[in-house]
């Protein structure tokens, strides 16, 4: 049964591990870094942050997010319509996992109407950061986000609503996990 993950939650707090644990099955950081490679091909990860990649090396070019965005959403277009290619094949991933922030509903809305529209089931994992780990969160996070930017979108993620046909009846289920920090 195909499934959708959107992973939502500030910079640091863990999302992108999530993500890979839930395409992955471990916790272990060499399984994780192998993962990519050994992944089932009916599955896949998008995110705004692959527009950013250039090889191994991430180069984020703030006049490119909105670009980086609309990129994230063609992908997620193309495997959840089913024109992901591989080989030259088209095929329709098993489960898509996108990795992106999401800290309001306006964010998560194309995401969750194209998967109602392919009635596939979506779940949304946030991942909660307590007010005193924001700056934990801001030390951890990959991108080099300001800490003034992180808290913002904290303020936005807590208070974030949701429209009343968002539920489980209508395919749409919602799942809070806690940032582990070490």
């Amino acid at each position: 049964m195909r499934k959708i993950t959107l992973m939502s939650g500030i910079p640091g707090s863990g999302k992108s591990t999530e993500a890979e644990v839930r395409m992955c099955g471990s916790v272990n950081r060499p399984m994780l870094e192998n993962c990519s490679h050994n992944r089932n091909p009916d599955n896949i990860i998008v995110s705004a942050d692959h527009h950013f990649m250039d090889g191994p090396i991430y180069k984020f070019d703030v006049s490119q997010l909105s670009a980086a965005h609309g990129s994230c959403l063609k992908s997620y277009l193309r495997a959840v319509s089913g024109w992901e290619t591989v080989i030259g094949e088209h095929f329709a991933p098993e489960h898509v996992v996108v990795d992106n922030t999401f800290t309001t509903s306006i964010e998560l809305a194309p995401y969750i109407a194209l998967a109602q529209a392919y009635d596939i089931p979506v779940e949304v994992v946030t991942v909660q950061v307590k007010i005193e780990d924001v700056v934990k969160a801001h030390a951890r996070n990959s991108h080099g986000v300001p800490q003034g930017a992180i808290e913002r979108m904290w303020k936005a993620l807590s208070e974030r609503t949701y429209p009343y046909h968002w539920q489980p009846s209508m395919g749409v289920t919602f799942t809070y996990i806690d940032a582990v920090f070490r």
